[in-house]
């Protein structure tokens, strides 16, 4: 929840920043649009998936550094590093769900047998 009040919060201010709505007349306009929003659908698809917390004006901020051809604000073992941990934390929460999944299945199950039990992992 606390994710999608703020890409609200962002594209709301995005848009008093630019006045009214945006036009997309042209067929850049339309086709940046589109990309967007594909980009969008697809990131909080797999924000919500991993309850991934994000600051999406950081966010917002590299993509634009990227396209305008901006010198990042980050170094690269800094951004590196922010992947890495999180890959480490979703991956950390994924084995730890399986492992009690794996217990919770054992404990409504017998053991093949005495000499080949059920272990998790």
């Amino acid at each position: 929840m606390k994710i999608i009040v703020l890409i609200i919060g962002s594209v709301l201010s995005l848009q008093a920043a630019w006045g009214a709505e945006p036009a997309y007349k042209t067929d850049a306009d339309k086709l940046g649009y589109a990309i967007g929003y594909q980009v969008g659908t697809n990131l909080i698809h797999n924000l919500k998936r991993d309850d991934m917390d994000i600051n999406v004006k950081a966010l917002t901020q590299a993509i634009e550094d990227v396209l305008m051809q901006n010198e990042p604000r980050l170094s690269a073992a800094d951004r590196q590093e922010a992947v890495r941990s999180y890959r480490a934390k979703v991956n950390k929460q994924r084995a730890d769900l399986a492992e009690k999944n794996c217990l919770t299945e054992m404990s409504s199950t017998a053991p093949t047998s005495e000499t080949n039990p059920r272990r998790c992992r």
